[in-house]
């Protein structure tokens, strides 16, 4: 059984890892966060970050992840 507090696709059925990410790229309702570890180079970059940095310390991971998918920080 799946929690009335996420989100379900129209058939009923909780989202997917695909589904997740193609829903939070349209800027439509998920479940929760998508995670997608292969981003993790680029957001580094993106955000100055040394990937080093970004790996040891969670507040440099979360400023990467959110300079990356275009949030402020």
């Amino acid at each position: 059984m799946v929690p009335a507090s996420l989100a379900v696709l129209p058939s009923g059925h909780p989202m997917n890892s695909r589904e997740r990410v193609i829903a939070q790229l349209r800027g439509e309702p998920v479940d929760r966060l998508p995670v997608m570890p292969i981003t993790m180079m680029f957001a580094g970059d993106l955000a100055g970050i040394r990937y080093g940095d970004y790996c040891r310390d969670h507040r440099r991971l979360v400023e990467g992840q959110l300079v990356s998918s275009g949030q402020e920080f």
